[in-house]
């Protein structure tokens, strides 16, 4: 096998490679509980379903902190009204 030949088999596998790790998604994905309600249900559901069918990610359910504040600003302290 000539140099060249081991050099873009080399690259083909690095291509391949990183076409598998885009492909898994690696990692958590996290998602707004609150605004994933409030939107269109159906599409996050296609969302979810499309992410779990086509790679390893795993979802969790959290809430952001605008809808932290906006619907539990009770549990929340203001920085804003701190310095007033």
């Amino acid at each position: 096998m000539s140099k060249m030949q081991e050099e873009l088999t080399a690259q083909i596998q690095e291509l391949k490679q990183a076409l598998d790790h885009i492909k898994t998604l690696q990692g958590i994905l996290p998602v707004c509980s609150l605004r994933k309600k409030n939107d269109d249900r159906a599409y996050w559901n296609q969302v979810e379903e499309y992410i779990s069918r086509h790679s390893n990610a795993l979802f969790t359910q959290s809430i952001c902190p605008g809808c932290i504040k906006t619907h539990y600003s009770e549990f929340v302290k203001d920085s804003d009204s701190d310095k007033g």
